[in-house]
């Protein structure tokens, strides 16, 4: 057999280890591989006097080649994810001209980081007269209430607007540039009752589309999964208002997401451009688009959406009490009435009366120490009235620091209702020492009129 002289030393000097991509058919491979077994032939290499000093080398390479003959990639397979960036590249250059470029910031290079109640309302939010001024936090906090819930119905639309564009097979007609189209829109149907666009270019990462478009055809109908966002709206929602910022929004929606969904459903709602978006809405702006302004023109009122999010948790613990015959400690003209489906504290005539509920009672009960210092971050109860002059009180009597009262009268009588204290969202540090006095109270201001509350919860944090 004739042997094929190689000058190792001459190969080492010129080419090093540098790992390059070489095309080769696999006909062209299989010559290689038939020589490998030649290779190993010491008088191969017996040329300019090699010693054979760096065998173990030499022999390393040739097991790798060998193994890397055996494992190609072909190049048919390579050619489907290049067209996919070429499409990718292709649709991200007809979206840049709203912000004269790529934003590969996820929002932040268009979009002012929002913290609450630090620094001032952003002036868009102002202007739009969702807030009064520089230090309107409150109207800010029902700004964000309204957005919260924007940002859900954008993952629903899209959604729905990916579906109109899927075939059978679950692919999306026009591929990649199909797909940046739509996270790249905020979408509405406060005017027309169909899907309409308010605001273009809010620009998607680089690798969403490619990321979307894989998921999308793993994915089983994503009309289903919009439902399935339409049914865990308030989860998400609530997700975005408890957060505490821009950033926190984003972290929190997309861990309520992890939580409610699992697989490509996942994915996809995590892909649907969340992070730009969510800024947008949130500063009110992006780049030179006025988001609030939109937002307000389109026709959306903070006075059309709910933040009590009575199932969410604030605070790292929640007490719950239900008002019996053993609660105990009545004052005034309280007791118990059984006449209801489960009972609840009843008062009838003028005098206030109330049930008192203190931190050390509340920890003890979750099992943590009778002396735990608490802040307390919502609380709420039932109530229903005969009369429109009676109403449900909440007192906290603090030893130090000063006492607050909250009163509610419900509009409708006869009905239950649900009411919710939010000190967050009254900026109240409510910290409370263990021995502080929490009082649920019912008042009437005339005689003969009757009320009822129950049900009396309180999710609070532990101090240090």
């Amino acid at each position: 057999m004739p042997i094929i002289q190689i000058d190792w030393q001459k190969i080492k000097s010129k080419l090093g280890d540098v790992t390059a991509l070489y095309a080769l058919t696999h006909r062209q491979a299989s010559l290689l591989s038939s020589l490998a077994e030649q290779l190993k032939w010491d008088k191969t290499f017996r040329v300019n006097d090699y010693d054979f000093s760096d065998r173990d080398e030499l022999e390393a390479d040739i097991s790798d080649l060998e193994l890397q003959l055996q494992m190609p990639t072909n190049l048919v397979d390579i050619i489907q994810y290049i067209d996919e960036i070429e499409d990718l590249l292709r649709a991200l250059q007809g979206v840049t001209s709203c912000c004269d470029g790529e934003d590969i910031t996820g929002g932040d290079q268009y979009t002012d980081p929002i913290i609450d109640g630090e620094g001032d309302v952003p002036q868009n939010i102002i202007d739009a007269g969702y807030a009064e001024d520089s230090e309107d936090w409150e109207g800010f906090a029902s700004y964000k209430c309204m957005i919260s819930h924007l940002m859900v119905l954008q993952l629903e639309y899209r959604l729905r607007k990916l579906a109109t564009l899927a075939d059978e097979s679950g692919d999306i007609l026009g591929g990649a540039a199909a797909i940046i189209s739509v996270v790249v829109t905020i979408f509405s149907i406060v005017i027309t009752g169909v899907l309409t666009p308010i605001a273009l270019g809010i620009l998607a990462s680089t690798g969403t589309a490619a990321i979307l478009w894989k998921a999308i055809t793993d994915a089983t109908n994503l009309d289903d999964l919009a439902d399935e966002v339409d049914e865990n709206h308030d989860d998400l929602a609530c997700s975005i208002y408890f957060s505490d910022g821009s950033e926190d929004a984003i972290a929190s929606l997309k861990s309520k997401i992890d939580d409610l969904f699992t697989g490509s459903s996942a994915i996809i709602l995590k892909n649907l451009n969340i992070d730009a978006t969510l800024k947008a809405l949130y500063s009110g702006g992006y780049g030179d688009q006025d988001i609030a302004d939109i937002i307000a023109t389109t026709g959306y009122s903070t006075d059309d959406f709910d933040c009590a999010c009575e199932d969410y948790q604030w605070g790292e613990h929640l007490y719950e009490y239900t008002f019996d015959s053993s609660a105990g400690n009545f004052t005034g003209n309280m007791h118990w009435d059984s006449s209801g489906e489960l009972g609840y504290m009843h008062r009838e005539g003028t005098q206030l009366g109330y049930v008192e509920i203190n931190p050390s009672y509340m920890c003890n009960e979750l099992g943590l120490p009778d002396t735990q210092n608490i802040r307390i971050r919502r609380m709420g109860y039932k109530y229903q009235h005969t009369n429109a002059t009676t109403y449900a009180r909440v007192d906290i009597i603090r030893t130090t620091g000063g006492d607050y009262g909250f009163q509610n009268t419900p509009l409708s009588q006869y009905e239950y209702h649900e009411v919710v204290i939010n000190f967050d969202q009254l900026e109240l540090d409510m910290e409370l020492d263990y021995n502080d006095q929490i009082r649920v109270g019912l008042r009437a201001v005339t005689g003969g009129d009757s009320q009822y509350v129950d049900n009396f919860w309180c999710e609070f944090d532990e101090l240090g």
